[in-house]
């Protein structure tokens, strides 16, 4: 009998190196395809572009984890190929990244607005700082750190104008309306410490949601053990 097919999508900025250590420990139980968001498809500037450009890369029925943006774009992918994605696990996702005036659950505009300016005025440094911001408060952020860096390297590790138009998806997606309606289950995981990602999105999201208490915006790497259960039991239909 073949393995089900898992799918994992890194965030903003950050290789699909990151996810080795969890393929590894998952290969036992699915076939595992690691993805990042950093190559540019020619000429594609907005997510809807961008989503059909994956259409040749989606395995016909899948398991999706999204981490951070993956986890937005992952939700997108659900709702324009319905047929091909079984689950969907959202982990340090929000759906709506930037506060709105009805959604308060999110990051405040003006802290999302100044790390854009600083972006667009030195990227690798604001990069770099934003790899750190990632591991803070977690009960093992400084091994986090060494891990995150050592898998990311030390270049900015996509063209910068391309990381600046991933910027704007954060900016402007909303996908409450449309996670409401996704025909596959959708399950929530984030970390109490996540300075990213209020731990109160997980309600506002769906009802199945976790939260690692140890964990910030990198419950992969805080956590890894439980974090391999947490995939392992929402893959097979768990919530408990």
């Amino acid at each position: 009998m073949s393995l089900p097919v898992l799918v994992l999508l890194a965030g903003w900025g950050v290789p699909a190196t990151v996810w080795t250590p969890v393929a590894a420990a998952l290969q036992t139980r699915f076939r595992v395809i690691n993805l990042d968001l950093l190559s540019q498809p020619p000429g594609c500037s907005s997510l809807e572009e961008y989503i059909r450009g994956l259409e040749s890369r989606i395995p016909e029925k899948a398991v999706w984890l999204g981490w951070s943006l993956g986890g937005m774009v992952a939700a997108r992918l659900a709702e324009a190929y319905p047929d091909r994605v079984s689950r969907l696990l959202l982990v340090a996702a929000n759906a709506c990244f930037v506060r709105q005036p009805d959604y308060r659950t999110a990051m405040p505009e003006a802290d999302f607005q100044s790390f854009r300016q600083d972006f667009a005025h030195a990227p690798s440094q604001a990069w770099q700082r934003f790899l750190s911001l990632q591991c803070l408060g977690a009960a093992t952020a400084k091994a986090d750190r060494r891990q995150l860096l050592a898998m990311c390297g030390e270049k900015l590790p996509a063209a910068a104008d391309w990381l600046d138009i991933q910027l704007g998806w954060l900016e402007h997606e909303d996908v409450r309306t449309m996670l409401e309606s996704l025909a596959c289950p959708v399950a929530w995981l984030g970390g109490a410490e996540d300075l990213l990602i209020p731990i109160a999105a997980g309600p506002a999201i769906c009802p199945d949601n976790t939260v690692f208490e140890a964990s910030a915006h990198l419950p992969f790497l805080s956590e890894p053990e439980r974090f391999k259960q947490w995939i392992c039991s929402r893959a097979a239909g768990q919530t408990s």
